[in-house]
């Protein structure tokens, strides 16, 4: 796994997004190498409950954007978060059972995922509000 942060295709082009989603990235990171380290179970589990929380809220900001700004692809955008909040949870179990190699794999695939929502579909959403301003009760 690479820091996706050095990536110049991370960068989304709205300061709060892009923040939020270095931070979201760090924790994946930590992750990482806390289970690559031999880290305890304890200490894995508490970043992923971390990273599900985290996960979990920014959707949420997300998704108040994209009704603030009518967003067309609103729909499809919260697809995309239903599954990265699934693979999550499939993590959890997989951390449950003990397995490392379940884990490991899981990991690496919501890490992917999470790396290519924010690349596509996170960087259309900040095109499109960075030019627009929001929808009005009386539009």
């Amino acid at each position: 796994m690479s820091e996706a942060t050095d990536d110049p295709g991370f960068e989304g082009g709205h300061a709060r997004l892009d923040s939020e989603h270095q931070f979201q990235v760090a924790l994946v990171t930590a992750m990482v190498r806390a289970l690559r380290g031999g880290r305890p179970r304890e200490e894995v589990r508490a970043i992923l409950d971390q990273l599900t929380s985290f996960t979990d809220v920014h959707f949420m900001a997300e998704h108040v954007l994209m009704r603030l700004y009518a967003y067309p692809d609103y729909a499809a955008h919260q697809d995309e978060h239903d599954r990265l909040m699934d693979a999550l949870t499939v993590m959890r179990e997989a951390l449950g059972s003990g397995s490392n190699a379940e884990l490991h794999a899981q990991l690496d695939q919501m890490h992917a995922a999470l790396l290519a929502h924010i690349r596509s579909s996170d960087r259309a959403l900040a095109s499109y509000v960075t030019v627009r301003e929001p929808v009005t009760a009386d539009q």
